[in-house]
């Protein structure tokens, strides 16, 4: 039975798909087993997979290197992994490399991979694609997952998948599939949601989720982010007033929880506005997380990604000097997190700066980011914070060639390491 601490970390999991840039969340320890994923039988798969040990010039294809170059830890290489091909799927739009990269890796994340895509997929249309993806995704949730946690945030995602395909007309393709998570609830809701707006309007759509009768427990509440977050999406383009009202009712799910998780899920829905091209109702909103953030008390590894976040959020709601004071203020206090930490802290921060100002000093902080990285002696935590590097660089689509040399040359380095 999962712990409350486990609930709410699961629910803001899925706070944290709505939004285009995914960052993975979860509070459980990691395990260490070694595990074959199960055979899924693909196109894709069966196609040319990137070779893991080709050292490519893009950052993109370094941070697959850096990735990949995890072997003594199969958990930790697929979490990268995966972070890799979601970012060439949220950042770049590339379906195909994503799916090529997801289809290349082991354990439970792969199916978290094939779901964001079979979602993303499932909106724009392309139904029988993404059904082949759902179902592929399902035959790891059923059978390759060591934790009940892991199947739920792979079917937390198909299950808003599936509500798309069957909102769509008919669902005869749909007969034998099941793919949300627990008792299937969620999707059942976020189905009726999007049923509602198209066959009668999104206002009503609200009015039915506003009624739904719930508990106060974040599973239950999860099911009402996901239909607001679908309202949102519809409504955007045609009617911003409702998609605001729908992000409010988000906005309003986060209340009673830590200032942490308040400010992450609240994060998330100002992400989500931008993402629809709600910059106004974004801006509107950053303020008082500024003041969230700025009050709050919590570790330095902690609170550091945290302003950092909030930064980028500044910069792209066009506030960039608050963004880049909040940047800088994290390059300062750097110091306060442990060595092997520092490189993706200073990176991240070094691309809110490079968003808030073009201009400025991002680029020797990513130089120093490198540096830093380099000092790590332990190969597992030195290709982790070189691929967290590279990362923020493709984020913040900053493409100078003397950062890209040093980490190639850095790459070239762990290829000749004994």
């Amino acid at each position: 039975m999962m712990t409350k601490n486990q609930s709410l970390w699961i629910f803001f999991g899925i706070l944290l798909c709505l939004i285009a840039v995914l960052t993975a969340c979860g509070c459980e320890k990691r395990q260490k087993k070694q595990e074959a994923s199960p055979k899924v039988s693909s196109a894709t798969e069966r196609g040319s997979v990137q070779n893991a040990f080709h050292i490519g010039k893009t950052a993109p294809d370094l941070a697959w290197y850096f990735a990949s170059s995890i072997d003594n830890d199969p958990e930790d290489r697929a979490d990268y992994q995966a972070k890799v091909a979601l970012a060439r799927f949220h950042r770049d739009g590339d379906v195909k490399t994503a799916l090529m990269l997801g289809y290349s890796i082991n354990r439970w994340y792969r199916g978290l991979v094939l779901a964001e895509v079979a979602e993303s997929l499932a909106q724009s249309g392309e139904r029988k694609q993404a059904l082949s993806l759902i179902r592929d995704a399902l035959t790891i949730a059923d059978k390759g997952v060591e934790q009940g946690w892991q199947a739920d945030r792979i079917r937390s995602v198909l299950g808003r998948a599936e509500a798309v395909l069957r909102s769509q007309g008919d669902a005869t393709d749909l007969h034998d599939l099941n793919a949300g998570a627990g008792d299937n609830i969620g999707t059942r809701i976020a189905t009726e949601t999007l049923e509602i707006s198209r066959r009668e309007s999104l206002t009503k759509a609200m009015d039915f989720l506003d009624g739904f009768s719930q508990t106060n427990s974040p599973t239950d509440i999860s099911y009402k982010v996901s239909g607001y977050g679908l309202i949102a999406k519809e409504a955007a383009p045609v009617d911003p007033v409702l998609a605001a009202r729908a992000l409010d009712a988000i906005w309003a799910c986060t209340t009673g929880v830590t200032d942490l998780q308040l400010s992450s899920a609240r994060m998330d829905v100002v992400e989500t506005a931008l993402s629809y091209g709600l910059t106004e109702y974004a801006r509107a909103k950053t303020d008082t997380l500024a003041e969230t953030i700025q009050s709050m008390t919590a570790p330095a590894y902690i609170l550091l990604p945290t302003k950092t976040r909030l930064a980028k959020v500044l910069a792209k709601t066009g506030n960039k000097a608050t963004a880049a004071e909040f940047a800088n203020s994290v390059i300062a206090g750097t110091a306060a997190v442990l060595n092997i930490e520092q490189p993706a802290i200073l990176a991240d921060a070094a691309a809110a700066l490079y968003l808030a100002d073009p201009n400025g000093d991002a680029e020797k902080h990513f130089l120093e980011a490198i540096r830093l990285a380099t000092e790590i002696k332990n190969r597992r935590p030195r290709c982790k914070a070189l691929c967290d590097i590279t990362l923020s660089l493709h984020e913040c689509g900053m493409n100078k060639e003397i950062i890209l040399l040093s980490l190639e040359d850095e790459a070239r380095k762990l290829k000749v390491e004994p």
